[in-house]
């Protein structure tokens, strides 16, 4: 019978089979899929953003000042009211104060501007100043030079005299450079800037939005500025202007000159009696 030859070739052709399979190598299956980029990765080949802005030109000759100056408007009584800096450097343990400063502007014939001030500068004593300012470039009239007649202004150079921002009717902003350095910006400690208002009271909250902008723009911090005191002294009448009005400080410092020389020469005088007994004694 032929059955079991064939239930051996079945055994044999199995194990072959099993023996073949334990030497296969299963090839794994490519589930590699396309690299995710990251957000950061992402963003290599995007325009950058700066994060800050980008400087301010600080140069003279790009500050925006008030357009469609009229001069006209511009004319009459005005009140000091804030400063970045006196215009007087005193040292700090002077303590002096300036304070109801008041100026009144005149429209003249030949086209220049009459200035007349009044103000508590450096004493607590009223002291009235005349100036006259012109306008060099008639195109630019809100860029004046002024220039004040005292004994120690005469000799000076006239100083810059901008018109920053106005109503005409409410308040101003004043701004004078006086050292201009070589990049084309003004010297911090040499800018002033004042304001100006019609009304002894001051600004309103919505004319301090308008001169802090101003003072941004100038490049100039109105953190720090300084108030005027007005307690309604130092007023004039612009048609009966106080006589003598050459500045009285000139001549409070001239007086000190001579005090000081005065006591200085009396000293050397005391000392000089002194050593004559001490000789005599001596001898």
């Amino acid at each position: 019978m032929k059955t079991p030859n064939f239930v051996w070739v079945c055994l044999i052709a199995c194990s072959i089979l099993v023996c073949s399979g334990e030497d296969t190598v299963d090839v794994p299956v490519d589930t590699q899929t396309e690299p995710v980029l990251d957000s950061e990765s992402q963003g290599e080949n995007q325009p950058v953003v700066p994060d800050t802005e980008p400087e301010q030109d600080c140069r003279l000759s790009s500050l925006q000042l008030q357009p469609d100056f009229n001069i006209v408007q511009f004319q009459g009584y005005w009140y000091s009211i804030t400063t970045n800096r006196y215009w007087l450097a005193l040292p700090n343990w002077l303590n002096a104060r300036q304070s109801n400063v008041q100026v009144n502007y005149k429209l003249m014939s030949d086209g220049s501007l009459e200035l007349k001030t009044g103000g508590e500068f450096l004493f607590p004593v009223c002291d009235y100043m005349k100036g006259k300012g012109s306008i060099p470039d008639k195109t630019q009239p809100q860029k004046m030079v002024v220039h004040y007649d005292t004994l120690l202004t005469r000799s000076s150079r006239k100083n810059p005299y901008w018109i920053v921002s106005t109503d005409y009717e409410g308040f101003a902003v004043i701004y004078s450079c006086r050292k201009e350095r070589e990049d084309g910006t003004c010297d911090p400690d040499y800018a002033y800037m004042w304001t100006l208002n019609r009304k002894r009271e001051g600004h309103t909250p919505e004319q301090e939005e308008e001169i802090k902008w101003a003072a941004t723009r100038m490049c100039v911090s109105p953190d720090n500025f300084k108030t005027f005191k007005q307690d309604g002294s130092c007023s004039f009448d612009p048609e009966k202007f106080p006589s003598g009005g050459l500045g009285l400080i000139p001549f409070l410092i001239i007086a000190a000159i001579m005090f000081l020389i005065l006591g200085v020469s009396l000293c050397c005088c005391i000392s000089k009696s002194n050593r004559v007994p001490e000789e005599k004694k001596r001898q």
